[in-house]
């Protein structure tokens, strides 16, 4: 469950990067595909699998009015600024645990995932040498995951990542299907997004699995109902989602943390890129010891 806030970062503020978070290539506006290709294969290195342009305009004319928040573009080619939504699958737990276990500034971070993703996606932008503004989806209100602030699975869908099903408030990727998280939109502007708009994504998902769905959200939110998480029978964690209408208090999320990996679970159970154990049990809890596996 990653959620969408907004936090600016010049380059000349950037955060250090873990060791090996680096690789310098040369980059030329306005030829964004080379730059979006520096980044992604960056990216990809430190475990971000998801890695999307988009135009800014897609995502603030989807934004319906007095509902979350659209992206300011202070000098925007026909609003079609260049913007980068950054996102992971399962295979960022090794890559993250590595980086762990060989830096103690992460060790004594007050969250050690989310500063591993801070570092990593704020080194590969700075290595670009253009000036770029990052909204991480992280970062709370309220204590409150997401809050009223950007909607990053609004984006994922403005963008073609991924269907948004708002009643549920899940997001489905094609590939990884609600199986992973989105970190982070990072935007350059001054450089113009030529590429083409992708067709809007239809939902996935049959009539009955929808039902399905809709019951164990029911369940997630309320204690009474039907305790889908042993009707499915698992017993591990989901992801933290990113944002939607009802926003879930972290307090209420870790306390029925089986629930809400069973309404990860609902749409495909199985899936391939179910998140390992210690990564569900992490993102739910922040049980550091699932960073030392033989204590989790």
């Amino acid at each position: 469950m990653a959620t969408g806030m907004v936090a600016t970062v010049s380059p000349r503020t950037l955060p250090s990067a873990p060791q090996g978070c680096i690789r310098t290539e040369p980059v030329s506006s306005p030829l964004w595909t080379l730059l979006l290709r520096q980044l992604k294969s960056q990216l990809h290195l430190l475990g971000f699998d998801i890695a999307e342009p988009l135009a800014i305009s897609w995502y603030n004319d989807s934004v319906p009015e007095g509902v979350g928040r659209s992206i300011p573009i202070p000098s925007a080619p026909g609003g079609r600024t260049l913007a980068l939504l950054v996102g992971n699958n399962k295979n960022l737990w090794p890559h993250f645990l590595k980086a762990y276990n060989s830096d103690p500034s992460l060790q004594h971070s007050e969250d050690p995932l989310d500063t591993y993703v801070e570092r990593c996606i704020s080194a590969a932008t700075n290595a670009t040498g253009r000036p770029a503004r990052i909204f991480w989806g992280h970062q709370e209100r309220d204590g409150v995951i997401g809050g009223p602030s950007l909607e990053l699975q609004r984006m994922a869908s403005a963008a073609g990542v991924a269907f948004w099903d708002e009643s549920s408030c899940l997001s489905l990727h094609l590939k990884y299907g609600p199986w992973f998280a989105l970190r982070a939109v990072v935007v350059f502007d001054g450089i113009e997004y030529t590429g083409s708009r992708p067709p809007a994504l239809q939902n996935p998902l049959n009539d009955s699995t929808k039902a399905y769905v809709r019951m164990a959200v029911r369940s997630a939110r309320n204690p009474s109902s039907d305790n889908l998480a042993d009707m499915s029978g698992k017993k591990d964690l989901g992801e933290r989602r990113s944002s939607g209408d009802e926003h879930p208090t972290r307090e209420v999320v870790r306390s029925r943390w089986q629930r809400w990996v069973a309404v990860r679970d609902a749409p495909y159970p199985g899936h391939i890129f179910r998140y390992p154990k210690l990564m569900l049990e992490y993102h739910y809890t922040g049980n550091r010891a699932c960073l030392q596996p033989n204590k989790c």
